[in-house]
């Protein structure tokens, strides 16, 4: 699935197993495009800002891709870039190498890539065909050598019109912690690619949710410098509805803390005179 994330919505995640200010663009509605596999390119031309940004993500139980969107949001809110998180797993990834040099333009290009490991340093399930076409079959396991796979990829430096940011997703607990966002950051590296900021790391088995914010303004401070646009403290996102959130937790609640409404002179509640157990079939519940 392609998704625009211009206007600002999220998600709950769950954990993975491993694993120059410019006048803000329009809001554009969520889209998603065709199952039919699309292009990188025709990804990337679906966004109408000059600077893009195209975010993959290789998640098994969702929290790639939560994390992704929360970035891309961020992006678009700050520096009005238009951003979108794709799946693999929907896209012919072989114009990878091509598509965002061919662009045109003065706009800058930059695709993200999070990429969670799974089980002893495995692909996700959907990025298993991505990761296999990209490493060239290597990378998995126990199989390291990734720097000089010294196929066409590397040997051409195919990959000079890339610039990538990068957040792997892993668990401490296993031997090869981390290893698809390393390894593809060393392939990307290797073929001639050229990073924006610093490689982020998420640990489930300590706060994934922590590592992410202190990545996250590094990797927002990298990247308005990369695009030469200044910072716009969200302006690009007012005008936008807010969609707010809310946990509703039913349960039992002690009469006293319940408000029934205003007293009348009889001192009864002018309003649910019921009360919870009465006739009045409304439900009472805890929202934060």
């Amino acid at each position: 699935m392609f998704t625009f994330v211009n206007s600002l919505f999220s998600k709950p995640g769950s954990r993975p197993s491993n694993a120059t200010a410019a006048a803000a663009p329009p809001p554009r509605a969520v889209t998603s495009v065709p199952k039919s596999k699309k292009t990188v390119a025709a990804a990337l031309a679906s966004l109408q800002s000059q600077h893009k940004l195209l975010i993959f993500y290789g998640s098994q139980t969702g929290t790639a891709e939560d994390l992704a969107t929360r970035i891309a949001n961020e992006v678009y809110a700050r520096f009005g870039v238009e951003a979108a998180v794709a799946d693999p797993e929907d896209y012919d990834m072989t114009d990878l190498t091509t598509a965002p040099a061919a662009q045109g333009g003065e706009g800058k290009t930059v695709i993200g890539f999070f990429m969670a490991t799974y089980g002893e340093g495995e692909p996700t399930d959907n990025a298993v065909d991505f990761y296999e076409w990209f490493m060239d079959g290597h990378g998995k396991g126990e199989d390291d050598d990734v720097d000089d796979i010294g196929d066409e990829m590397v040997t051409e430096k195919l990959g000079a019109g890339i610039n990538y940011i990068m957040f792997g997703l892993g668990n401490s607990t296993y031997e090869y912690y981390n290893s698809m966002g390393r390894r593809m950051a060393r392939r990307l590296d290797s073929i001639g690619a050229t990073r924006v900021g610093v490689v982020g790391e998420g640990d489930d088995d300590g706060s994934m949710e922590d590592n992410f914010l202190e990545w996250k303004p590094k990797i927002i401070e990298a990247l308005g410098h990369f695009y030469g646009i200044k910072d716009m403290d969200g302006k690009a996102s007012r005008g936008q509805p807010h969609v707010p959130l809310f946990n509703v937790l039913v349960e039992s609640i002690p009469e006293k803390q319940i408000f029934h409404g205003e007293f009348s002179g009889d001192h009864k509640p002018r309003r649910f005179k019921n009360g919870p157990g009465g006739a009045d079939p409304r439900q009472f519940a805890e929202v934060t």
